[in-house]
Formats: C-alpha cells, structure tokens, sequence
C-alpha cells in the first residue's frame, strides 16, 4: 500500500527576496543557483575598498586558486565579527585569522587598518545584512549500483566555482507540513532529487515497503524512483563557523547544510557523472574534487555512516513512530517493563541499531588511525567493543535496557576523549549537570531515555514533551548547539540536563496538583499538542507575516517547555507567558571548593528570567543561528523585533484561553508584555544585529545591569 501526493513543481533553490533582485510571490524571478545571487548581490565598491586596503600595505594575493574579490568577501566576513563580538579573546581570534589569511602577523599595520577603517565597518555589516543571508541547505548523495560495487552520482558545474558537486538545494519553510507526514529535512532531499536528477516537473511523493524495509520515495513522471530507506537515513551535517570563514566552504555564502544518501535503480535519463566508491572516500584523490570543500565529507561521512550490519531494522522508523504516537509508545514500553517486574534490565531490542552504529562508527578508518597512534585509546576501544558485544549476545537478552543505556554512554565517553586529541573543547555540562545522568537512571522504567542518532527537530522535542520519553542524541563528533562547539559527551550531558529538568518540572506540577495523576497529565499533554500543533504548521498558502508569527510561537512554545522544561499545556503556557521579571524560580547547580578538590549541590531559589526577554536575547544575539548572519529560516531578521515578539505573545495567549490577570489589564496586555521582554535577560555572547528600537526606549535591563 503506497501514500502518495502529487506537487506543482517551483524551484527549489529560489532566495529570499534581496535589494536589487525584482519578484514577487504571484510571478517570482527564480535565480537558479546560488552563484547567481552571489553575483547579483556582489558589490564591487566595497570589495575595492577591502583590495584597496590591502594594495596599500603591498598584500599581494595568490590570485590562481581564488579571485580577488572572493578575498575580499572572506575579508568582510571577519570585519563584521570582529565589531559584532563582546568577547576580547574572540575579538583577538579574529585578528588571528585575517593574520593567518593574509600570512602576515596579527599585529601588523594592514590588520589595523582593516579592523579599524569605520567605513569599513559599516560596509561590511551592510554587506552581511543585505547580501549573505545564511540559508540551510540540503544536499544528496545518489547512489546507484554499478558493476564493480556502489557508485555516486556528481554533477558538473560550468560557472564559478567550476568543479564536481553533490546534488543540493534550499530548504523551505513548508517541508515540514506535507501531505504525506515525510519528515521536512527528507522531504527536502527527496525534492530536490526530484528537481536536480530526474528534472521533474510535478514529482509524486510517498512512503512504500519493499522485501520487509520502509523507504520514502519521489517518483517522476515516467515513473522513476528514488528512495530513501528507512534504515538508512542517517544524515550528516555541515556548518561554516568563524574559524572556517577564512577559507569558506562555499564562497557564494555561508554554509549550513545537511546530506542524505538517496538510492535509485533506473538511471537512463540521469545526467552526470558515477564515481566508484572509492574515489569518493580515499582523501584529495584526483578524480574526486568537488568544487566545495564540504561535499566530499558529506560524501564519505554519509556512506560510513549508513552502511551497517543492521539492514531492515530501522532506528529512525522508531523513532518517527514516537514522535507520531508518543503515548502509544511509552505505554507500551511500560507495559513491556511491567511484565517483567519493572526490572531496568528488560531487553529492548529497539536499541540494537544504536549499538550497531557506534559499533560501526569505532571501526572507521580515521578512528583506526588515533587507535594506532595511542595505546590507551585502543585499549578503551577494545573494551567498549567487547562491552556493546556482550549486550547483544544472540542467544542472550538482546539490549537489556539499562546496561546498554550505560555501555553506549560510555562509547560516546570515548569518542568524546578521540575529539580531545585534536581540539580543546568545554566541559561545562559535564562538571555541572553528570548527577542528573545517574538520577534519571535511577528512576527507569517510569521516565524512558532513547538515544538517538536520528535527526530530531524542535518541532519533534515539543510533539513528545506530554510524555516521559526523553531524545538523548549520540554523536561521533562534536556537535554546535547554544552558541558553542560540544564534544560528544558534553553533547549527551547536555541532553540529559534537558530530560531532567522536565522531569523535575513535570514533579514539581503534580506535587501542586494534589488530584492530577500522571496519567492524567500525559492525557492532557498530549490531547493539547495533538489539537493545537497542526494550526501552527507552515502551509505553502500562508503570507509572509503569517510564517513569521508561526514561527514565533513555535519558539515560545519551545522556551516554555523544553528550554524551562514546564509541562506543555494551556494554563502552564499562560502562565510562563505572563510571569513578571523576578518570579521565583527552583535552581540546582553544582559548585566546587577553590582547590577544585571537592563539589557540592546547590539548591536555590533564583530572581527568574522571563520567557518573553529570553526569547528576544536568543532572536537577537544570534543564539540560535549557530554561524555568521541571522538565519532567516528560524525566524525573519524583520520579525525579530519586540513589537513582533509581543504581537505572537498576544495572539498565543488568546488561543490559550488566558485569563488576563486585572494588573495586567490596567497596565494594558501589550505594554505590559514590552516591558517584560526588555527586562533583565541570559549572558549571550553576541551583541545584537540592530538596536531594537523598543529596547532603544525602554531599556535592556541586561545591559544596564552589567
């Protein structure tokens, strides 16, 4: 049985509109690729500007593998860092890399004078504002079999910068609310296939089964598929970052996208080149040089990844059935567990994917090399390998939970040490949050832990929040999220301290309510996200302000239940939305003597900070965009503002049926609502894009504080 949907094909990669670029939404002028917007949004007076600069101080430029203007756009990059930054050690990192990319010292004349030419300055944050707009993109690696093994399909490229290329495109809003229930990311590999391989004009999309394994497929009009098996959608992203900028990835723009693999069978018709697996994943083999710096790591990061002895036993179908029926699934682990005594070491055969793709991650090639190169890092391995062997016995328990829970977290430990041999990374969550690990264990099978290496959205956090079923993500690698490069534990900690929170919370709101059960509060839960989410879903139909103000709630709604970890429902969203600066808010942290020689629990009582001014520090102060410029598909620089975030504030209150309290009536709801999201709000690291023009006439209580 095939679910399928047909769609009016638009182009996949059309951009946001930019000054100097006509279209409007009834008949748009579609740049087919980004080189083209580059171009069109280049501006040749202020890379003069930059050159100028740099002709001055007798710089000369290896213009044979870049052009000159390409130095200049990395250039500007940095320049708008640099002013944009508060942190001096940062500041000092961007001296550094303009020194390293100039090959000069940091401390040089042309360094200062590039750093302090205030036209510059200005220039460049024009520059940013108007012309490099970071947009995530998704690319694919379509795999066919050839007759000497698996071979990728590549496409050349005619115009600047020349090369081979993975097939890739823009997400869009929408991806995520299509007819068929395909997760958005997949959606978008699967579209832009469609587009990019097949050329088709009005593609159909599904879900079908095949010999026992569940794929999500695009098909073209003369029926041609591609799939993405279920079992093999692990993804593998890739973001530019401040240390990258200096050698951009991609020089038309700042790079954050994610890869999926996508299979076909017939390719007549297919237009581009098949390389052998081989090229694609021996490093700088001739042959394989793509035209970005990225694509070949997601190229072999995605074959490594997806290739396990676990065929047909699909982690992300388990987990896209958790996100669909949370309830379901909790009920019926617990109904699993209760057979068994509640005994934590129930086997739970759902896990084994897991084991087999850290098992298959501690074998690949660069791990192999650190293993050789230091003794006590092979040992660990071997031990862990042994460890995850023993919770798979065939003719014993498969995956008994909790012993499996530990031995993965320990493997993540270790790929967490193999990171430290190379980079110097934080371990914050680590020293403040690991009692939280074992508490969380301790209350097994009533609150449930899955790790994860699927991909796993805000919008999937919330659908699960009526639940006690808890997404811990598993990485091999380090991982940026809140501002911050994490190592794979701090990563894992970091998740952990999330479902600990909620589970604190959801403790504390049935303690209050003396005659609410828990069966009763997952019901509610549930019965509220189940109503409620489908209204604010994106639709291909909606205006811009409509996306925008869905998007704003979305981001309130996920501050008040998973960032403040409350129980997600009507009267609990009221309330957070509506707290005064100061409220009283439950804190647990961990300090340590001077000597660092022994740690002691902190239970405090703290001023809170508002839902309201937390949501405009993150919008603002680049929290939540993870690279260089604001990220207009989180939510549009334009809706940033405090007026914007008050508007979303007041229609969600009214969808929640709030009752207005009368101070806040005198007051009035909207002044009211200003001031608390000017007041006092979180350490970021980002001075904002603009100054907010509320903020400018009430105040940024953060500011004045500090």
């Amino acid at each position: 049985m095939r679910e399928t949907v047909k769609e009016n094909m638009m182009a996949f990669n059309a951009p946001a509109p930019v000054p100097g670029l006509s279209g409007t939404s009834e008949s748009p002028e579609i740049i087919d690729d980004l080189s083209s917007l580059f171009s069109a949004t280049q501006s040749d007076t202020v890379a003069g500007d930059v050159l100028e600069i740099l002709d001055k101080y007798a710089l000369a430029l290896d213009t044979q593998s870049y052009p000159a203007n390409l130095y200049a756009e990395s250039l500007l990059y940095m320049v708008y860092w640099f002013h944009r930054l508060r942190d001096p050690v940062r500041k000092n990192g961007i001296e550094n890399c303009i020194a390293k990319y100039l090959n000069v010292d940091h401390q040089s004349a042309v360094v200062k004078a590039l750093l302090s030419d205030q036209r510059l300055k200005i220039q460049a944050k024009q520059r940013i504002d108007q012309g490099v707009m970071i947009r995530k993109t998704v690319d694919v690696l379509v795999m066919r079999d050839g007759e000497h093994g698996r071979e990728f399909l590549t496409l050349d490229r005619t115009f600047f910068p020349e090369g081979m290329s993975l097939p890739g495109g823009l997400l869009r809003d929408e991806d995520e609310q299509n007819e068929i229930g395909i997760p958005g990311n997949i959606f978008a590999a699967l579209r832009v296939t469609g587009s990019k391989v097949f050329g088709s004009v009005r593609p159909e999309y599904g879900i079908a089964e095949l010999e026992g394994r569940k794929y999500y497929f695009v098909r073209n009009e003369a029926g041609k598929e591609a799939r993405i098996y279920m079992d093999r959608t692990i993804s593998h992203g890739y973001r530019d970052h401040l240390k990258d900028i200096a050698l951009p990835s991609d020089p038309r723009h700042i790079v954050d996208t994610i890869g999926f693999l996508v299979e076909i069978t017939e390719t007549e018709g297919v237009e581009g080149r098949w390389l052998p697996e081989s090229v694609i994943t021996t490093p700088n083999a001739k042959e394989g040089t793509f035209a970005f710096g990225h694509h070949k790591q997601i190229a072999a990061a995605l074959i490594a990844k997806n290739f396990t002895k676990t065929r047909g036993a699909s982690h992300h179908e388990w987990i896209r059935e958790t996100v669909s029926s949370p309830l379901d699934v909790y009920r019926g682990l617990r109904t699993r567990f209760e057979s068994n005594h509640d005994n934590p070491d129930t086997p739970i055969p759902e896990l084994l994917p897991v084991v087999e793709y850290v098992r298959s991650q501690m074998m690949l090639s660069a791990i192999e090399e650190k293993c050789r190169d230091n003794a006590a890092l092979a040992s660990m391995r071997d031990q862990l390998l042994h460890k995850l062997h023993h919770v798979t016995i065939q003719n014993g328990p498969m995956c008994p939970y909790a012993p499996t829970l530990r031995i993965l977290f320990e493997a993540v430990g270790f790929f967490d040490v193999a990171c430290r041999i190379e980079e110097d990374l934080s371990t914050h969550f680590q020293k403040k949050y690991w009692y939280r690990y074992e508490e969380l264990m301790h209350r097994i099978p009533e609150v449930i832990i899955i790790p994860t290496f699927d991909n796993i959205s805000a919008t999937d956090l919330m659908k699960i929040r009526g639940a006690p079923i808890y997404f811990i993500g598993v990485s091999t690698e380090p991982v940026y999220v809140d501002e911050f490069w994490q190592s794979p534990l701090e990563f894992l900690i970091h998740d952990l301290n999330h479902a600990w929170k909620m589970m604190d919370m959801d403790d504390r709101y049935l303690q209050i309510q003396a005659k609410l059960g828990r069966d009763e509060l997952m019901n509610e839960s549930n019965k509220f996200i189940r109503e409620y989410f489908p209204g604010i879903a994106i639709r291909k139909t909606d205006t811009e302000q409509q996306k925008e103000m869905k998007k704003l709630k979305k981001i309130l709604l996920f501050e008040v239940s998973h960032e403040d970890a409350r129980p997600l429902l009507p009267n609990i969203v009221t309330e957070a939305l509506l707290e005064d600066e100061g409220y009283e808010f439950p804190d647990h942290v961990v300090r340590y003597d001077e000597s660092l020689n022994q740690a002691y629990l902190e239970k405090r009582t703290i001023p809170g900070i508002t839902a309201l001014s937390y949501v405009r520090h993150k919008l603002q102060h680049g929290f939540f965009d993870q690279t260089d410029s604001q990220n207009i598909q989180i939510v549009s620089p334009k809706y940033r503002t405090v007026e914007w975030i008050v508007r979303a504030t007041v229609e969600l209150l009214t969808e929640m049926g709030a009752a207005i309290p009368p101070a806040v009536q005198a007051e009035g709801l909207t002044e009211y609502l200003t001031r608390q999201a000017c007041s006092r709000g979180p350490t970021i690291l980002h001075s904002p894009e603009n100054l907010d023009p509320v903020v400018g006439e009430y105040g940024d209580g953060t500011i004045i504080q500090a």
